[in-house]
Parts: C-alpha cells; sequence; structure tokens
C-alpha cells in the first residue's frame, strides 16, 4: 500500500496547509484558530549551548471536533527537526511527522485508527515499519525536541503516561507527578512554575511549566541534556 496514499485522507499535510498559507476569510481563519502558546528555546549539552527551537501551537476549530496542532524546527549542529503532531481537542494524538535534514535526511510519518498507531520511517537504508501500542494516556514525544512535552502540561489528571518515541522506533511507560514549584527566570522576570517529572527507573525528564501550562524548560539528567526557553 502506497504510504502517501495513506496518510493524505486527514490531518497533518491538510490542517498545516491552512495555518501556514492563511486559506479562508479573515473572520473565518479568526474564529477557527486560537493561538495556544509561540516562543523560542535554547538547547544545551554539559550547559554548552549546540542549537535552538522555535514552535507554535494552534487549536483550530470549535469544541469537541477541534484539532491541536503542534509545529516547529530545532537546529542542532548541521541538523534541522521539523516536527508536526496533530491531536484531538483532548489531546490524544491523531498524526505525527518528524522531518530531519542536513547532515542526514530522514522522514518518520505516524497515524493511529484508535486501536494502534503505525509509524514509517523512510530514510537513506529504506523503509521501516512499527507499530505502538496506545495506553490511557498516551503522548508522542521526540528526544531533541521540547515543546512537545507541552501535550503532558494539558493532562494534568494522568498519573501513568504512555509515551511514544518515533523517533527511536520504541515506547515506554512512565510514571507522571508533580514534584515542586519554583520559578523560572525569563527575559529577566521571575514566572512561577511547576516542575514535572516523568520517570522510570534511569530514564527520568523534569518539565517547568508556569500557570498557562507553556513549557519553560525540559531537563534530562541522564544526557546532561537541557532546553530553555528564552522568549514567549
Amino acid at each position: 500500500m502506497n504510504i502517501q496514499h495513506r496518510l493524505c485522507p486527514v490531518g497533518i499535510g491538510l490542517l498545516s496547509a491552512l495555518l501556514l498559507s492563511g486559506v479562508g476569510t479573515p473572520s473565518a481563519a479568526s474564529a477557527q484558530v486560537a493561538q495556544l502558546d509561540e516562543g523560542s528555546f535554547e538547547i544545551l549539552v554539559g550547559g554548552e549551548r549546540i542549537g535552538t527551537e522555535e514552535f507554535t501551537i494552534r487549536r483550530v476549530g470549535l469544541g469537541s471536533t477541534a484539532s491541536i496542532m503542534l509545529q516547529g524546527t530545532a537546529r542542532i549542529g548541521g541538523v534541522e527537526i521539523e516536527p508536526i503532531l496533530q491531536t484531538s481537542s483532548d489531546w490524544v494524538p491523531v498524526e505525527y511527522r518528524r522531518t530531519v535534514r542536513g547532515d542526514r535526511d530522514e522522514v518518520v510519518q505516524l497515524f493511529g485508527d484508535g486501536r494502534r498507531y503505525t509509524a514509517v520511517t523512510t530514510n537513506a537504508e529504506g523503509e521501516g515499519e512499527r507499530e505502538f501500542r496506545p495506553g490511557l494516556v498516551t503522548v508522542i514525544l521526540d528526544a531533541d525536541v521540547a515543546f512537545l512535552y507541552h501535550v503532558l502540561a494539558a493532562r494534568p489528571d494522568a498519573d501513568v503516561v504512555t509515551v511514544l518515541h518515533p523517533d527511536q522506533g520504541r515506547q515506554v511507560r512512565l510514571r507522571l507527578e508533580v514534584v515542586g514549584a519554583e520559578s523560572f527566570d525569563l527575559d529577566g522576570r521571575g514566572v512561577p512554575v511547576r516542575r514535572l517529572r516523568l520517570s522510570s527507573g534511569a530514564d527520568v525528564r523534569e518539565v517547568l511549566v508556569d500557570d498557562q501550562n507553556r513549557v519553560m524548560a525540559v531537563e534530562i539528567p541522564g544526557r546532561d541534556w537541557v532546553a530553555r526557553r528564552i522568549s514567549r
């Protein structure tokens, strides 16, 4: 079966094109599209800045039929990563596309049918396919991208999360908990945040989130990897 044909009927291609091209009248667009967040991060490893990330998060449509579109670009060394995630109005993943350009080229496309998710990876070595099984709460994350962690802040009721990593071809079940409150320095101003911890054994990720569920920072101690917000 042709992959493009399988992925075309819904979501990412159509909604992303709508957001970028402004299709429709201005009044219709303003009524149907709401900006949830926008900003940028600096990416550090071992305290050294290695890249940046810019992103936007929008709600398209109204009520229970709305979709959430999370899209951005991470530039790390000679590699550019462009993730686009579409979720339902209650943050359940629908489709995902990850495009990598630069020192290596790769496209990962993921879509679901309610019972499972299928990821198709295309690169210089050919094409591979992998299936994932969702849990009660399922999110899609990327090892090199911070803004996708917004979906965790949007699910405050969750305590166990199934994390799909299409970029790595794996999935894990992690515990999600609030471990404290503190202040984050953004543009010289202290922003009150809560610290979320996503963990299972040695796999620990910590996320700083403000009272509007905007991600201020992501910390992965095992990799000495940090993404810090540098603009709204």
